[in-house]
């Protein structure tokens, strides 16, 4: 109660202006305590109340130690309905000041309703009606918060006078729950909206148009009359026009009747049952109204009204008027927009409107009766629509020139057809001068930018409009511009760096609208580059680089002049290869680059390439810089230089010589390609030579000898020209190659060494060792003493005085002898001498070249012996070679452990060392042949013996190792199952990881030891039979956990060496949950694994063998197992560990699938009281304790159909009704029935089953039913004698609110408000008494509770009260008694209270959405359906599926959350258990039923074509969820869902509302696309500015219709296709541009082309013969494949019209030809203006002569060239003029009767051609005029004058009514070549070309 309170009074806070309110005046508490909080502004106060049995006062923020608070609210606490004084006080903490509020408590007199308005509109927002209370003196309450009210509405009988009955109240006013809208409103409302009740506050909206009264009456006791308020209901309804009308006599003005709906207007049609129009005054109106068309006619001068009435409202309320005002028009006038201004631009569109004004200048309506003759000359302007009235014309100018507008007031055509005209006429001229468009020229300057400002300048000129220009340009920090069009840069210092673009606008001062810009920019430089220029240099040389700096503009670099000042930063990436000489200046002016802008010089140091680099730091606006780098390789290479041969290099006949080269331009790093090396000899007939190949910086040749003597040799080395080394250099070296025969021979063996005793006792040059080969070297030298560098061609004879010397093969190598590292010939061979001892001697002879030389060589010279012949020979002694036996020994770090090695071989001169680390080992003694050696500590040595003859070799080694006990490998089982037997095995490793044998063990002490005694029982150790490396040990599993083993060994000098530890896992028994499961067919159930191994297994389930032929269940890998067929089966499971080790299931599941003989209703309770919720479920009657109706997998093919007998006693809910989730018929086993009233209801379900082929049901259907009662709470009665009481009164669960119900066997913390407050709370148990006898037995207590009120029960049901005392401060003890019921727990509810929410509620929704989390909580109650207040009882969660739903209990057993990855059906169990219990007390089954959350889950699309997602989730709020996509290549948008791929993609799109996040997968495959050919057109002109091609995607599905992403379709097209067009014969024309975009009219993509600016000559396009080929693409074949993407239009170019002369002069006559194509020709009409001034005939095909007709005046005649197919109408002008008879002088001949007008430079060739052709034009001139005047005798009498002329070069058919009709043209052979026609003749009419 304080709490509820507490809360209205933070409700009722108000803003003060003072420190407290003075007054205030509250009712009295009669039912409902009324409130009001004090606020001070400021400090902090102790409040007061004089007389608290008035109004008291707590404070209720703020508190400190003082107790002192800034506000404190008032609590009314009297109950007598009279005027009750106080004064409540407030004393500041820091002054001590004391403010004062005085608190009046009377009772309510009256009551008014206060609103804003009295008059609602339809659709409005609801209006907000408030109570305002009265005392008797007229005073207001200061508040009524929490008061009830009863609204209600009221019919308005006095409206009855306008309609035939009363409307009802309710259809023209409706009372509105804040709750139920989107406004807010204070708490207190809300909260009695939610208890069904109204408060002092309401909404009201209009439902139609009408008057209704809306009452309020307090429902407390005070006597107050009730309040009303009328309020009228309008419609926003309009008379279109509205206000003042000036209609002219006759005209006629249709009104509308506009309807407005959300800023939209709808047309209502009159005449209508609610509107109609009424005309005042209604006699002798000066206008007259049409009901039916709602028109209004001017009748006469004069004024009326028209209004708009409603039927619904008193008194017929007028909606809306319109004063019409009948006048006649007194003038015109044109108007022109946008800007009124007649100074016009070609090109542009106007709007033209002429107006009609009376005499006081009001414009009159431009009634569609009017008719105005408005004249625009074609020439000039291109109409594009008009109104028949002729009043408004949308135009374009499409020709410069100065142009007069005319209109004229026709008149006003009346209802009968015939005509109103005024006299005198009404007409008006405006004259309008139209320009060509304002350029600029040029239309982009660029000036470079740098931190300091520098003046640039430029004069800009322009062209177009009238000639007159303003120059501006907007303020700008860095741009000015002078009125002559000079542009300059600001250099003045400025704050901010000035980069960027401005445009400097030329306009037309006539029409400043008109203008043309250019824009200047001052950018910043955005690219680096070097310029051409040598890359290579020779070390000690220098190259010239140069820079080219680039500023961009519009995807275009353009260059920078001039960068000398620049601070330019050079680098060179590796300073050894070249070095920068900076000093030096390198000439502008000499700079091969035009773009280049400054140049650097560089020394070559060393041979190598790198990197020289530029860089520019480029600053920008907000201070920051970015820095432009380029690069360039270089490269510098050493001087070409011979390596070997230096100078000469000698060779024998058909030997060759590899010439090596080093030093010279190496490979071109970016161009390996142009290496180029060139060899040149002096002589082809000594030598022959290879290719030059080049590898490692040097260049070979291999040169053959092919006569005796001497050549030069010349090598040059260079690189071809290319892109990065423009300029590359070239190096040349030579060198000398002889050709001779060798003179002498030196053969080379391995010395001995000089300390060699042997050497001096035989004369030999070396040892030998037997059967060991001895290496010989031979070299040759020619006459001269020089070395061959090859003699490979002569054959090399060898030989020895040992018998059975064996030679190996020659080898041939080449290695540098001297100081220059030229490299010389070697031979070099083995000989191997076996079993031979002793001196032995070996010889070489050069007897002849080997049988495979060049024949060439022996026709030279003599190749069977060589002259003179050269030899060789050396001594050796060949003896054993030496050994050690034995040369490997281990020996054991024992004192006892030696042994001898022996050696063998040898000279019989060695010396012995010991190579060791610590002194491992060592010799006791030694001899020549014996060494004995005994260990030292552990460690390696080697015995090395060397013989002292064989130059130090190494000649024989032995390997001793002495090692200990270095580590104990340790091996056992892993994992065991409980009570399993296994084995152990250990092995001993040395020092050095060797198996140690076991001969060692006899030193070593070996045992297992664990880390935890009862898991592993352990037996001895022993060895394992027939392996003396390892030992055994066996163990056994005693008990669940995990040890770790170790063993341990002892060594002798007690040393401890441990093994590595094994942790062994003892799991329990695998065994199978539950171990019986009863389903029924199609049925499904997922079993649960207990025990087993923790980790590293899968597990199998295996399915016990059956008689039957067919499956009854099958198993899935996850251990769901499906119900198939009628029977009963065993399931077991194994797991198999990844190490291939398998442990069996000890404990099996049965599964039993049965047919259902028949259900009952199970309910906890049939009797309970009103307002409880029982569950109710279907159960099958079977003997399982687990029921496959109960918890089972919805029972699948299971339709549930409850009914309730009485629904006015109770209701039912699905499980999860509350949380906006409908649970379907099929899955509706389990259902909340809520009690509503008192009385008896019979609930029923029929269970049919979907397939009866299933056999699931023993029966079509079963039927089974349960009585339900429901009975009233137990309350006391108070006000019995007033009847309304128990109907006004709200109902209560206890008869007083201080009970508390509790389970038995729980314990709880009983909390009061005074905790913490008093001086302590005391708890004492007053009464106990069990449920079914009067007391309680001796010793036996209901509940205990102890002094901290802690309150226990029982196990026992029973009543008990506990008395609380607060033992206050203040001296007062506060009582309260407590009831307690002490019950068990009958049911158990689980409810979600996450709560979902659809758009606008109305989809119902039958899952809980895919990727959510629930949040559910346990409701348990007692027999009576009461629900617990505190429970001991635990909580148990069952699932059927565990793959699907993943759930965490949660805190306090009492709730639990549920997450939701997968789709699918899952059917929950949650028990109540108590510890000691061994059955749950209640179990409580229902369904969670998961599904995608987003239409639909998978969406399979196409490239490029739209698609749509929806859901029907949003937002608590109402609002829609985002859509999202982390793709690249696809879009979506977020607020429709609406999405395009643009590339081949699987992804994932996530739909976000405030409850959950779903998912759903878009596949999107490749497009097939191509033209739409029915809709692209078939050809071209260059008048229209732009061509649709649409773009058709042939393999689309139905695309999305949703909206969005209509800005970024351009963007997605763009992405998708590629549009060209190109000329077929002038591919180098771009008169066209063509680019992909979305056109949202069509709803497709579509390549749109566009016409460029054309600057060429049309004279040069008029005879243009070609196809423009417009050719579509995907941007990338994995994006999608266009078919038929290509379309070749015809293109119709411009024709060019020309007179020979300007002039017309009297009796002559001048040329007029055409330059066009045929096609373009034969549908060109010529028309003159005037008509009938001008002669026009037809030359030949081109050509026309042109002459005057009739009376010559001086004047300037029109001619008009017009194309249907180009759309042209040319104008020329031709001025006639008087003159002395001779014909005006002409421009050079017109064209032939060939082809086309090509202009006379094409005709006249010659001079003589020239005079020729003149001499024809005026004979044929002459006999044309003679012709003419007798035409003009012929026709004088029966031609009428012409109005208008037309010119075809086809007479027209014949027609008697026409003037032409003559008889001179009946016979067309007769007929003269002049085509004359009338005004009369149309154009169309011209019949085809005949002759």
């Amino acid at each position: 109660m304080w709490f509820s309170m507490l809360l209205l009074g933070l409700l009722c806070i108000g803003a003060l202006d003072a420190f407290i309110v003075p007054k205030l005046l509250l009712p009295y508490y009669d039912q409902v305590q009324v409130n009001y909080t004090l606020n001070s502004e400021e400090g902090c106060y102790k409040w007061k109340s004089l007389n608290p049995s008035i109004a008291s006062i707590k404070p209720i923020s703020g508190h400190d130690a003082s107790g002192c608070s800034s506000s404190a609210v008032v609590f009314v606490e009297s109950r007598v309905p009279s005027r009750k004084i106080t004064l409540v006080l407030a004393e500041s903490e820091h002054t001590g000041s004391i403010l004062q509020c005085d608190v009046i408590v009377d009772r309510i007199h009256a009551i008014d309703i206060i609103s804003r308005t009295r008059e609602l509109y339809l659709e409005d927002p609801p209006e907000t009606l408030k109570i305002r209370a009265l005392d008797t003196e007229g005073n207001t309450f200061s508040s009524t918060a929490g008061m009830i009210l009863e609204w209600s509405l009221i019919s308005d009988s006095e409206a009855k006078e306008s309609r035939d009955t009363v409307m009802p109240a309710h259809t023209i006013l409706s009372i509105e729950r804040f709750i139920d809208t989107m406004y807010n409103a204070e708490t207190y409302v809300e909260e009695l909206e939610r208890k069904g009740q109204q408060s002092d506050t309401i909404l009201v909206s209009g439902l139609q148009t009408g008057t209704a009264f809306v009452t309020a009456q307090l429902t407390s006791t005070m006597d107050v009359q009730s309040a009303e308020v009328r309020l009228t209901v309008r419609d926003k309804v309009f008379l279109n026009p509205n206000g003042d009308v000036w209609l002219a006599a006759a005209a006629s003005i249709r009104y509308i009747v506009e309807q407005w709906r959300n800023g939209r207007s709808t047309e209502i049609k009159m005449p209508n049952t609610q509107y109609f129009l009424e005309l005042s005054p209604a006699k002798n109106s000066a206008v007259t109204l049409d009901i039916q068309t709602s028109t209004v006619i001017g009748h006469h001068i004069g004024h009326s009204r028209l209004s708009l009435m409603d039927k619904n409202l008193k008194q017929q309320t007028v909606q809306g008027t319109s004063d019409i005002h009948v006048v006649d028009p007194a003038y015109l006038k044109f108007s022109i927009q946008p800007d009124n201004r007649w100074v016009l631009e070609t090109g542009r569109h106007y709007t033209i409107i002429v107006e009609m004004y009376d005499s006081d200048n009001h414009r009159l309506w431009p009634a569609t009766n009017i008719r105005i003759m408005t004249d625009l000359d074609k020439i000039f302007f291109k109409t594009l629509a008009s109104t028949k009235n002729g009043t408004w014309h949308y135009v374009q100018a499409i020709t410069k020139g100065l142009v007069n507008l005319y209109a004229k007031l026709e008149g006003i055509v009346k209802q009968d057809g015939s005509m109103k005209q005024y006299t005198p006429d009404i007409e008006v001229y405006q004259p309008a001068e139209i320009f060509d468009p304002i350029s600029v020229i040029p239309p982009v300057v660029i000036f470079p930018w740098n931190p300091h400002p520098v003046l640039y300048k430029y004069q800009l000129t322009a062209e177009g409009g009238s000639g007159n220009y303003s120059w501006f340009v907007d303020t700008n920090p860095m741009i000015i511009v002078s009125n002559t069009g000079l542009v300059m840069t600001k250099t003045e210092k400025l704050r901010v760096n000035t980069t960027g673009s401005v445009s400097v606008r030329a306009s037309d001062v006539r029409n400043p609208s008109h203008w043309g810009t250019s824009e200047v920019m001052i950018l910043p430089v955005v690219q680096i580059l070097f310029a051409k220029s040598s890359r290579e240099a020779e070390i000690g040389n220098t190259i010239d680089l140069y820079i080219t700096m680039n500023a961009q503009v519009k995807n275009v670099l353009l260059p920078v002049v001039d960068c000398r000042e620049t601070k330019i930063m050079w680098k060179i990436h590796d300073p050894s290869i070249f070095e920068d000489i900076a000093d030096f200046k390198v000439p502008i002016n000499n700079i091969p680059d035009a773009s280049a802008c400054v140049g650097r010089r560089f020394r070559g140091l060393k041979e190598g390439h790198t990197t020289i680099s530029v860089s520019y730091m480029q600053y920008r606006k907000d201070g920051t810089s970015i820095q432009l780098d380029a690069s360039v390789t270089v490269a510098a290479f050493p001087a070409l230089k011979a390596i070997d041969p230096v100078l000469l290099a000698v060779v024998s006949l058909d030997s060759t010589a590899t010439l090596q080269f080093t030093g010279g331009p190496n490979r071109w790093p970016h161009w390996h390609a142009g290496y180029e090396r060139s060899a040149v000899i002096s002589s082809n007939e000594l030598i022959a030579i290879s290719t030059v190949y080049s590898f490692q910086q040097e260049h070979h040749i291999v040169s053959r000898c092919l006569r005796l003597g001497e050549v030069e040799f010349k090598l040059s080395v260079y690189n071809k020209p290319c892109n990065t080394n423009p300029f590359p250099v070239k190096s040349t070296i030579s060198v000398r190659v002889s050709c001779a025969v060798p003179s002498r021979t030196e053969l080379a063996v391995p010395p001995m060494l000089s300390s060699c005793p042997l050497r001096n006792i035989h004369g030999v040059q070396t040892v030998a060792f037997m059967n060991r080969p001895l290496p010989i070297n031979v070299t040759a030298f020619d006459a001269h003493g020089n070395m061959f560098d090859n003699f490979s061609s002569i054959f090399l004879h060898w030989s020895s005085d040992a018998k059975g010397a064996q030679f190996g093969l020659s080898k041939s190598y080449y290695e540098p002898v001297d100081i220059s590292d030229q490299k010389k010939h070697i031979v070099s061979r083995t000989v191997d001498l076996p079993n031979v001892h002793g001196e032995k001697t070996i010889l070489v002879a050069f007897t002849k070249y080997k049988e495979n030389i060049d024949k060439r060589v022996c026709k030279l010279y003599d190749c069977s012996k060589l002259n003179p012949t050269v030899s060789g020979s050396i001594g050796i002694l060949v003896v054993d070679e030496p050994s050690l036996s034995p040369s490997q020994l281990v020996l054991y770090n024992h004192a006892n452990s030696s042994a001898d090695i022996q050696v063998l071989g040898g000279s019989g001169y060695f010396y012995h060392k010991i190579l060791q680390d610590g002194n491992s080992s060592a010799i006791s003694s030694a001899t020549n042949n014996l060494l004995k050696i005994f260990p030292v500590r552990p460690g390696k040595s080697k015995i090395e013996i060397t013989d002292h003859c064989m130059d130090y070799i190494t000649i024989a080694t032995a390997d001793v190792t002495v090692v200990e006990v270095g580590s104990i490998q340790l091996e056992a089982p892993s994992r065991m199952e409980l009570r399993s037997w296994g084995q152990i095995s250990m092995q001993i490793v040395d020092n050095y990881g060797q198996d140690l044998s076991t001969r060692f063990f006899s030193f070593i002490s070996l045992h297992l030891t664990s880390s935890t005694s009862d898991i592993i029982l352990m037996n001895t150790i022993f060895a394992a039979p027939g392996h003396n490396l390892v030992a055994h040990s066996d163990i056994t599993a005693e008990n669940v956990g995990s040890t770790t083993l170790v063993a341990v060994a002892t060594l002798k000098d007690g040393r401890v060496v441990t093994s590595n530890s094994v942790r062994v896992v003892v799991f329990p028994v695998l065994e199978l949950l539950p171990p019986v499961v009863t389903l029924v067919r199609h049925a499904s159930y997922q079993l649960r694994i207990r025990g087993g191994p923790r980790s590293d297994f899968t597990i199998e389930y295996i399915i016990s063998k059956h008689d039957g032929k067919e499956s009854i269940v099958n198993v899935s890998q996850s251990g769901l197992v499906h119900a198939l067929q009628l029977g009963e089966v065993s399931i077991s499971a194994q797991a198999k560990m990844h190490d291939g080790n398998v442990f069996h299931c000890k404990a099996p599941s049965k599964v039993k699938v049965i047919q259902l003989t028949g259900i009952h209703i199970v309910a906890p309770l049939t009797r309970f009281h009103v307002g409880g919720t029982v569950p109710i479920h279907v159960a099958g009657i079977v003997n399982d304790e687990q029921s496959p109706l109960s918890f089972g997998n919805a029972i699948p093919g299971l339709v549930f159909n409850w009914k309730l007998a009485n629904p006015s006693v109770a209701r039912f809910h699905t499980v999860h009704a509350k949380a906006g989730v409908e649970t379907p018929s099929s899955l509706s086993f389990t259902m909340l029935a809520e009690g509503l009233s008192a009385g008896h209801c019979v609930v029923s379900v029929i269970v049919q089953a979907q397939d009866r082929s299933l056999q699931q049901l023993s029966q079509i259907e079963f039927y089974a039913e349960v009585t339900l009662m429901i009975y009233d709470h137990l309350r006391v009665l108070f006000h019995v004698h007033d009847p309304l009481y128990l109907i006004k009164t709200s109902e209560k669960k206890w008869s007083s609110k201080n009970n508390f119900l509790m389970a038995t066997s729980t314990s709880h913390q009983l909390h009061t408000n005074r905790d913490g407050i008093a001086v302590n709370v005391q708890y004492e148990v007053l009464t106990n008494r069990r449920c079914d006898t009067e007391s309680t037995p001796e010793g036996k207590d209901c509940v205990a509770v102890d002094k901290n009120g802690i309150l226990t029960s029982f196990s026992e049901q029973c009543e008990a009260t506990v008395l609380i005392t607060s033992v206050e401060r203040f001296e007062i003890n506060q009582t309260l008694a407590l009831h307690i019921l002490v019950r068990p727990v009958s049911y158990i509810i689980a409810r979600s209270v996450t709560s979902f929410r659809t758009r606008d509620n109305l989809k119902v929704e039958y899952a809980f959405p895919l990727f959510s989390k629930l949040h559910f909580l346990i409701d348990q109650f007692d027999d009576t359906g009461s629900k617990f207040d505190a429970t001991g009882h635990s909580l148990l969660l069952g699932q059927n599926r565990h793959d699907l739903i993943e759930v965490e209990p949660g805190s306090g057993n009492r709730s639990f959350k549920v997450q939701t990855p997968q789709e699918g059906i899952t059917i929950m169990s949650a028990a109540s258990y108590l510890e000691s219990a061994m059955k749950p007390a209640a179990v409580y089954y229902f369904p969670i039923n998961v599904q995608s959350a987003i239409l639909p889950s998978k969406h399979e699309v196409i490239v490029g074509v739209g698609f749509c997602f929806m859901s029907n989730f949003v937002n608590q709020n109402g609002s829609n969820g985002v859509w999202s996509v982390h793709h690249p290549t696809l879009v979506i948008d977020k607020n429709s869902g609406r999405g395009f791929a643009t590339a081949k993609t699987t992804t994932t799109v996530k739909y976000v509302v405030d409850s959950f996040t779903a998912e759903a997968q878009v596949v999107a495959s490749a497009f097939v696309a191509s033209f739409a050919r029915q809709s692209v057109p078939k050809e071209i002109n260059f008048q229209r500015e732009e061509w649709i091609f649409p773009i058709i995607i042939t393999n689309k599905q139905q695309s999305g219709n949703c909206p969005g992403l209509d800005e970024e379709m351009d963007s997605v097209a763009s992405k998708l296709f590629l549009c060209t067009a190109k000329f077929r014969r002038y591919a180098d024309r771009h008169f066209f541009k063509v680019e992909v975009k979305y056109v949202k009219e069509i709803d497709c993509f579509a390549c749109i082309l566009a016409r460029n600016e054309i600057h060429e000559d049309r004279s040069t396009l008029a005879t243009m013969d070609d196809h423009l080929i417009v050719s579509l693409s995907a941007r990338s074949t994995d994006i999608g494949l266009v078919r038929d993407g290509q379309v070749i239009l015809a293109v119709v170019p411009f024709f060019v019209g020309h007179l020979s002369s300007g002039k017309l002069l009297r009796g002559s006559h001048v040329n007029l030809c055409i330059k066009a194509t045929p096609t373009v020709y034969e549908s060109i009409q010529v028309t003159t203006k005037p008509p009938e001034k001008l002669l026009i005939e037809e030359e030949s095909d081109y050509c026309f002569r042109v002459s005057a007709s009739g009376d010559f005046i001086p004047q300037t005649v029109e001619i008009h060239l017009q194309s249907q197919l180009t759309f042209q109408d040319e104008l020329l002008e031709l001025h006639l003029e008087n003159g002395d008879g001779n014909i005006a002088p002409s421009s050079p001949s017109c064209p032939s009767e060939q082809g086309p007008w090509r202009g006379a430079n094409d005709v006249v060739e010659s001079y003589l051609a020239y005079i020729t052709t003149a001499a024809v034009v005026v004979i044929s001139t002459a006999m044309l005029i003679a012709a003419f005047s007798v035409f003009k005798w012929a026709t004088s009498n029966t031609v009428h004058p012409p109005s208008s002329s037309f010119l075809s070069r086809t007479p027209p058919p014949y027609d008697a009514t026409s003037p032409l009709s003559s008889p001179l043209q009946g016979s067309p052979g007769s007929s003269p070549r002049v085509k004359l026609w009338s005004r009369f003749y149309e154009p169309q009419q011209a019949g085809p070309r005949t002759g």
